[in-house]
């Protein structure tokens, strides 16, 4: 069963007021490290005082604007400091006003280019460090060719891009086309309710959601983590398998009423993990493909409980997080369980 995101029900009320040209970007392990010459702010920087950027957002009015992911936004008072009323940001507590102020996107790898293409929004992909990025964390697409937006990689490409003067007349096609391309393949979209709701309601009390990482942060383990609290509130037997443990408890506010099992317990290189457990976490998994995003956190010890645990359930509603993941739910799950397949 795949629902799709309840989040995109609320994109039908989206009330459009565009005056943003809005950068969001991913995060890069060097960038989360408080450090002099941190490459996040040497990014802002270049692209803050480019002057053909200010001159674009000028003639059509825009606000520079910035989405901070929560990995960097312990870098907001420095870049405020530094730029004052030259850096806006935005979205941090509201992220319906991302959506619904931003005229065009500029990103790198991020997914939320998907709701922008599903509102119309234009995106641009400026993707300055696409081969390093692809090999040290991958990204969701098999192609750089299947990036829905126009793709640049230098500021260089970026600036020509800013200076065409059919540039409206190309973010209207494109944003039309691309819309249609993913309302395609989207075939759920703005049903998702209705959908969960009528898994939820046929008997099926106990929720089992399969995650990477509980113990993160991040867009997956944030949604996780709200239907979880809510749907405990509702009086269900709420669950949370994640694969991996790197911390005491959730960064992350779980209710803790919802149950959380581990398959690999990573903390102090394996302290925590039998002698047996140990063996097995040093083989790669066989259980997942190695072109999953996530393939070097997984491993033999994950394969075997994970198959052991999804078999052991019966009468559940199973919700996969990742692709390789949600694979394995459909091939070992029980015939009296529910499948739903949730990609952030």
């Amino acid at each position: 069963m795949n629902s799709g995101l309840s989040r995109h029900e609320n994109l039908f009320k989206i009330n459009k007021e565009p005056n943003n040209l809005l950068f969001f970007f991913t995060w890069r392990e060097e960038w989360i490290k408080s450090c002099d010459g941190n490459g996040f702010i040497r990014l802002v920087a270049s692209l803050i005082e480019n002057k053909k950027i200010n001159k674009y957002a000028s003639e059509e009015n825009l606000n520079i604007t910035f989405y901070l992911h929560e990995k960097v936004h312990y870098l907001k008072d420095e870049l405020k400091a530094a730029y004052g009323d030259k850096i806006n940001f935005v979205g941090q507590h509201d992220f319906s006003a991302v959506l619904s102020q931003t005229y065009l996107c500029i990103t790198d790898y991020s997914s939320v280019a998907f709701e922008f293409n599903l509102i119309k929004t234009p995106v641009i992909f400026f993707q300055f460090d696409y081969d390093n990025y692809k090999s040290e964390r991958g990204h969701y697409l098999s192609s750089p060719y299947e990036f829905k937006g126009i793709v640049v990689r230098t500021v260089f490409e970026l600036e020509q891009l800013l200076e065409d003067s059919n540039l409206k007349i190309t973010f209207k096609r494109l944003a039309k086309k691309n819309n249609a391309l993913i309302r395609q393949d989207y075939i759920n979209f703005g049903k998702t309710n209705n959908i969960i709701d009528n898994a939820l309601s046929q008997k099926n009390k106990h929720i089992v959601y399969f995650c990477f990482n509980i113990y993160g942060v991040g867009g997956t383990v944030q949604t996780v983590i709200n239907q979880a609290n809510y749907l405990v509130v509702k009086g269900y037997q709420v669950s949370v398998i994640s694969l991996r443990r790197t911390s005491v408890t959730p960064t992350l506010h779980l209710d803790p009423s919802v149950r959380i099992e581990y398959l690999n317990d990573v903390r102090n290189k394996g302290k925590y993990r039998n002698k047996l457990e140990n063996i097995l976490a040093q083989f790669p998994s066989k259980a997942f493909r190695k072109t999953e995003d996530l393939y070097s956190g997984l491993s033999l010890l994950i394969d075997i409980k994970l198959k052991r645990i999804i078999k052991s359930l019966k009468g559940a509603v199973l919700i996969g997080t990742f692709p390789g993941l949600c694979s394995n739910l459909i091939k070992y799950s029980s015939k009296t369980n529910k499948v739903i397949i949730q990609e952030h």
